[in-house]
């Protein structure tokens, strides 16, 4: 038995005029995917892989915390998804750290009972390096579920699609932080044609906006920091 479509498959049936993709779907939550022709698994990840065809599996990690992360925050601190983009924009300096578990955690902690956590607040932290240093926590938990899928399966960049794409400047944050080039379709609701593409075994020439990233930005750090943090507090 094969599962016809589902929005997994769909999104990364969007990209199937490109080569060498994996597809991250930013959303409420997000999640990380990509073909192989290879049921891939790792324990440690507790990555899941389905078969979509018979030569081909749909491989990613699934996680609890996305653009969810950054309505939670605007509640939380009155501001606005305008305001955040500002931030990103012109970002502040920052070394606080934050774990963005706020509804529990799948991939990379599969822990339920995770919890989000700010750290390194100090007098001279400001309500804008608080709020950046949410964004980066965000992100910072999908570069761990790309890079971990980076070790089940090759790919060279990363389709981008979901809601967390509305956000003017976070593109090429993700881009910068991943260190991938990003294709974003043009077309609205790209899925519909990826689901039609992977029902039909049809290709579809899509347009799309592509975001190169930026080296020597200084993430390098901040992520070491967050990783370090990350395993002192879920070892």
């Amino acid at each position: 038995m094969y599962i016809g479509t589902s929005d997994g498959i769909s999104s990364n049936y969007v990209f199937n005029d490109l080569e060498d993709v994996a597809v991250l779907s930013l959303g409420t939550s997000h999640a990380v995917r990509v073909i192989h022709e290879k049921g891939q698994l790792n324990h440690t990840y507790q990555n899941f892989a389905y078969a979509i065809h018979p030569e081909a599996y749909l491989i990613g990690l699934p996680s609890n915390n996305g653009a969810d992360v950054l309505a939670w925050a605007n509640k939380l601190f009155n501001s606005s998804f305008a305001e955040l983009n500002a931030i990103i924009l012109n970002p502040p300096e920052t070394e606080t750290i934050f774990l963005p578990f706020i509804n529990g955690e799948r991939a990379p902690i599969w822990e339920d009972t995770a919890m989000a956590h700010l750290f390194n607040l100090t007098r001279v932290s400001t309500r804008e390096s608080v709020l950046y240093a949410i964004i980066l926590g965000m992100v910072f938990n999908i570069k761990q579920n790309v890079d971990q899928l980076a070790k089940l399966a090759d790919f060279k960049a990363i389709g981008l699609v979901g809601g967390g794409t509305s956000l003017a400047s976070l593109p090429q944050l993700i881009a910068d932080v991943l260190g991938y080039t990003l294709y974003i379709p043009t077309m609205k609701n790209a899925e519909t044609l990826g689901s039609i593409a992977a029902v039909k075994g049809k290709t579809f020439q899509m347009e799309y906006k592509r975001v190169h990233p930026n080296e020597n930005l200084g993430y390098t750090r901040l992520y070491d920091k967050y990783k370090e943090t990350l395993d002192e507090q879920y070892k």
